[in-house]
């Protein structure tokens, strides 16, 4: 990366992203270098997208002086402080914006061994079904609403 070659001694780069840089797997060789050479300073993310575009983007921020064992995310008025050892949990160095207690909860998980659904009564699939169901529910509430009040036929 041409950019970060020419960064000064102890000056910093920010690098704007789409979202996906996070965690998909093609990125992967992106997230490595981040953190093994320019140094992972702190992660914006952004609620908003640019126009005509679809994709939320965040910022980089890398710093060659960077530390070591963490970095911030910083989310709206939310800023927290991460483990840098979180992300090299996963294969794909999946840089997760998840809080204390979302890492604690996966940790947990992980050392209790290999938990399914299949069996439950709310199965992944119908999780996701009950959700389109709600939201399309919701919708469908505001646009009946909308054209039963509108004063103007």
């Amino acid at each position: 990366m041409k950019a970060f070659e020419q960064l000064a001694e102890n000056g910093t780069i920010r690098f704007l992203f789409p979202e996906s840089i996070l965690n998909v797997k093609v990125h992967k060789d992106i997230r490595q270098f981040i953190l093994d050479v320019a140094g992972l300073v702190s992660i914006t993310a952004y609620d908003d997208s640019f126009s005509g575009v679809a994709t939320r983007y965040v910022d980089i921020e890398c710093g060659i002086k960077a530390n070591k064992r963490f970095f911030y995310v910083y989310s709206g008025d939310d800023v927290r402080q991460v483990d840098l050892d979180t992300l090299y949990e996963t294969d794909n160095l999946i840089f997760n914006l998840l809080t204390e207690e979302d890492i604690s909860i996966i940790r947990t998980v992980k050392r209790k061994g290999e938990y399914s659904l299949q069996n439950s009564v709310w199965s992944l699939r119908g999780i996701i079904r009950k959700n389109y169901i709600q939201h399309f529910l919701r919708e469908w509430r505001k646009s009946t609403q909308e054209k039963k009040y509108n004063p103007i036929r």
